[in-house]
């Protein structure tokens, strides 16, 4: 892998953990709604649990760049 093609990927991991670290902010606020809310409310549940998976994804993607890079 060439020193251009490094540092592209380098540039998308940085731009994928601060997305990573909005959408965990994201769900934080979303979970503590739902911490606080009355029960039946499913859809503050449904939504924290969207934005964890997000999360989730942002974070593989971040380690398979990464390893590509390797």
């Amino acid at each position: 892998m060439n020193k251009a093609t490094r540092a592209a990927i380098e540039k998308i991991v940085n731009a994928l953990e601060t997305l990573g670290d909005e959408v965990e902010s994201l769900r934080d606020d979303e979970q503590e709604k739902f911490d606080n809310a009355p029960e039946g409310l499913e859809a503050i549940e449904a939504a924290a649990d969207n934005l964890d998976t997000a999360h989730d994804n942002i974070t593989e993607a971040i380690e398979a760049l990464r390893a590509a890079m390797e």
